[in-house]
C-alpha cells in the first residue's frame, strides 16, 4: 500500500510540471505589457524597459519558466504586480473561503443526490423513480448561474432573509453552497442509481432476502457500502469542479475566494496572480484524485488485495529475470 501511494505521488509531478507549462506558455502568448501594465500610461518607454528588466520579462521563456518552477518549489509563487505582495500570502485566505464553499455544495449535493438514488433504485420503474430523475435532470439542465439569479431573487430580494452577495456572516454562504450542491444533484443521482440497481442483482442480495433478511438491513448492511465506490470517484471530481469553476459563482455573490481572484487578476493582466491562483488549484485537484484512489481502497478492501499482489508479482518477475 505504501508503495502504491507512493507511486501515485511520483505521477503527480509530472502533471504538475505539464499543466504549469501550459498556463505560463498562455502568459507568454497574451497580449499585452505587465510593466506598462504596472507602471501606467505617463511611463516613459525608459521606465518601461527598467521595469521589464527588473520582473525579468527580457529573459527568454524557458529561462523565464525554470526560475518560475524553482521559485514555486521553494514556496515563492512570485509578488503581485497590482498590490506588490507575494502571490501566496494573497491567495491562502481566498482558499479557505473557496474551500467552505465547495465542502459545502459537494455535503448538499452528496446527500440528497444519494438519498434520490437509493430511493429511485428502490422504486424502480415507479412514478417516484420518474419523479426523482425528472428533478435531477432538471437541477443538471439549468446554468448554474441562472440558478444564482433566480435563489437571490427569492431569498435576498423578496424574502429578505439571506444577503444578496458578500460572507460578512455564516448566511452568506447559504446561497453559494445551494447553487453548486444543487447543479452536482444529478450526477450523484444517476451513479447512485445505476451503482444500486447493479448491486442489488448480486448473487449475494438474493441470499440474504432468502434468509429473511429486512430490506433495510440489505440495503444499509449489504448494498450500501458497494455502491459507495462509484459514489466516492464522483465526489473527488465533485470537490475539483467545484473549486476549479467556482470562478462565475464568486463573482456573483461577489464572494472573495480564488475563483474570482484569478478573475481580477486577468482582467488586470496580473499574470503572477493568475499562475499562482490556477497552479495552486491544480496542486489540490492532483491531491484529491490521490486521495480519492486511497479512499476507495478503504471502502473496499479486495483493492487492497489487488495492490499488493500486483506489487509483488512484479517484484517476483524481477527476481526471476
Amino acid at each position: 500500500m505504501v508503495r502504491y501511494i507512493i507511486k501515485r505521488i511520483l505521477l503527480l509531478i509530472p502533471i504538475l510540471l505539464g499543466v504549469s507549462a501550459i498556463i505560463f506558455a498562455l502568459k507568454t502568448v497574451t497580449p499585452g505589457d505587465p510593466a506598462r501594465q504596472i507602471l501606467g500610461n505617463q511611463a516613459t518607454e525608459e521606465q518601461v524597459a527598467e521595469k521589464r528588466e527588473e520582473l525579468g520579462l527580457n529573459d527568454p521563456v524557458i529561462v523565464q519558466y525554470v526560475k518560475y518552477i524553482v521559485g514555486v518549489c521553494h514556496g515563492d509563487f512570485g509578488e503581485s504586480y497590482r498590490t506588490g505582495e507575494p502571490v501566496l500570502s494573497e491567495i491562502v485566505p481566498r482558499l479557505g473561503t473557496s474551500a467552505k464553499i465547495t465542502l459545502g455544495a459537494v455535503a448538499i449535493g452528496a446527500i440528497l443526490g444519494v438519498l434520490l438514488g437509493i430511493i429511485s433504485a428502490l422504486k424502480k420503474y415507479t412514478w417516484v423513480d420518474s419523479l426523482v430523475l425528472v428533478i435531477s435532470m432538471f437541477f443538471q439542465s439549468v446554468p448554474e448561474f441562472v440558478v444564482a439569479l433566480v435563489l437571490i431573487m427569492i431569498f435576498a430580494v423578496s424574502l429578505h432573509i439571506l444577503p444578496a452577495s458578500g460572507i460578512d456572516s455564516a448566511k452568506g454562504y447559504i446561497m453559494p453552497m445551494l447553487t453548486v450542491g444543487l447543479a452536482s444533484i444529478a450526477s450523484y443521482t444517476r451513479i447512485t442509481r445505476s451503482s444500486m440497481l447493479e448491486v442489488l442483482g448480486e448473487d449475494y442480495i438474493r441470499t440474504a432476502r432468502a434468509k429473511g433478511q429486512t430490506e433495510g438491513n440489505i440495503t444499509y448492511h449489504h448494498a450500501l457500502r458497494n455502491t459507495m465506490i462509484p459514489v466516492a470517484q464522483s465526489i473527488g471530481t465533485s470537490l475539483g469542479n467545484s473549486l476549479g469553476g467556482g470562478m462565475v459563482l464568486e463573482t456573483v455573490f461577489s464572494v472573495p475566494g480564488v475563483g474570482k481572484y484569478i478573475v481580477d487578476a486577468i482582467t488586470a493582466r496580473n499574470y503572477p496572480s493568475v499562475l499562482g491562483g490556477a497552479l495552486m488549484i491544480a496542486i489540490i485537484l492532483v491531491v484529491i484524485n490521490l486521495l480519492v484512489d486511497i479512499s476507495f481502497v478503504l471502502i473496499d478492501p479486495r483493492l487492497k488485495t489487488t495492490i499488493i499482489s500486483g506489487g509483488s508479482k512484479k517484484t517476483k518477475k524481477a527476481k526471476a529475470a
